[in-house]
Formats: structure tokens, C-alpha cells, sequence
């Protein structure tokens, strides 16, 4: 059987997406329609842990970078870049968009 290009267009680990993996201390913007029924606005989010495969998509045996749905743990941020709130949110994988934190901003963990 042969790939399917389109299938596989836009996905995270897709080079020509440009899409860069996210990493903890990495800085996400989240749309509301990225992550259905669980924002009610955009929000900035300081990961603070790694990104994990949705529960329900575990067992596909695809690596996280390559599937659909991340689990994303981590602080939101605020419009002067301060941590707030300790979130997780399921969110499309494709949709996400990545910054790295800038100077000043430390990685929260926990």
C-alpha cells in the first residue's frame, strides 16, 4: 500500500510543515477550536511537562510526535507573562502553535 501524502500533511512531525515539536519550557498558543469544550478564549501555556498522546489515542503505537491529540501540561500564562494557572489540556496536535520561552522567563516544572 502506498503512503498518503495528503494524510500525512500538516502533521506535527511532518518536516515540510515547519512545525517544530514542543518541549517542556516551550511557550503554546491554544485556540479555543484546537481544544473543543475546554477554553472559552486563546490562551498562552509554558509547558511543564513533556507532551503525552491522548488517553484515547495511546494505542496506536505511533510515536507522540505523530499523533492527533497531545496531552499538554503547564502553566497559563498571562498578558505580562506570569504564571497563573496549572492546567492540562487536550488539544489537536496539528493546530498548536510552538515559541520558545524568551529571556527572562524561566521553565516552570513541577
Amino acid at each position: 500500500m502506498r503512503p498518503n501524502p495528503r494524510r500525512r500533511a500538516g502533521r506535527p512531525d511532518d518536516p515540510a510543515s515547519g512545525r517544530r515539536f514542543p518541549q517542556p519550557g516551550d511557550i503554546v498558543t491554544v485556540e479555543p477550536q484546537v481544544c473543543p469544550g475546554q477554553l472559552a478564549r486563546t490562551v498562552r501555556l509554558q509547558l511543564s511537562r513533556p507532551v503525552e498522546p491522548a488517553d484515547d489515542d495511546r494505542s496506536t503505537g505511533v510515536p507522540v510526535e505523530g499523533r492527533r491529540w497531545w496531552l499538554l501540561t503547564g502553566w497559563q500564562l498571562n498578558d505580562a507573562d506570569q504564571p497563573v494557572l496549572l492546567c492540562t489540556l487536550r488539544v489537536r496536535a496539528n493546530a498548536v502553535d510552538v515559541t520558545t520561552a524568551p529571556p527572562g522567563i524561566s521553565s516552570i516544572y513541577y
